[in-house]
């Protein structure tokens, strides 16, 4: 009996040793491949996350190029700068007028800059209002010096105005 007993026992580990060892190291190897496996998907969602939050980036860096653009004045044809001048002092009740000027004698400026001499007539408060319009207007436009005088119109007041252009 104790003989059958100690076959046995040799027996026992000799299945475990030639059958179940090798088995678990199989276990072990396609542990091993489902880990990489999972760090690899996350590498890839992470990569995919990236790309999503890089092209909503990419979209908006497009408008915002496209709103610079247009912060600048045509310089060949400013027409929209200048109807918007109009529109805006018309929004104010203003009387305006519009009229182009030399650049000064000496101005050497890397930018393409517009001169302008506006000269608008009204209510001096509706002429604030009407420089804070032009001033957070959607136009690169810097304001150079002013003059108010009093007339029978009411205040008239002189704008020396440029504007960067494209």
């Amino acid at each position: 009996m104790a003989v059958l007993s100690s076959v046995f026992l040799i027996l026992a580990f000799g299945v475990i040793f030639f059958f179940a060892l090798p088995l678990f190291n199989e276990i072990r190897e396609h542990s091993q491949s489902i880990i990489t496996k999972n760090l690899e998907l996350d590498y890839f969602q992470q990569d995919l996350i990236q790309a999503r939050e890089f092209e909503l980036l990419k979209g908006s860096m497009e408008w915002n190029s496209q709103s610079i653009n247009n912060a600048f004045a045509n310089a060949q044809a400013p027409i929209n700068l200048i109807k918007f001048w109009e529109n805006s002092a018309k929004d104010c009740g203003l009387a305006i007028d519009i009229s182009s000027v030399p650049a000064p004698a000496g101005s050497s400026a890397k930018w393409k800059i517009l001169y302008f001499r506006i000269a608008v007539t009204g209510n001096f408060a509706k002429t604030l209002n009407f420089i804070e319009k032009i001033e957070n207007g959607p136009y690169l436009t810097q304001i150079q010096g002013i003059s108010s005088s009093q007339n029978i119109d009411g205040v008239k007041t002189d704008l020396k105005i440029t504007a960067f252009a494209n």
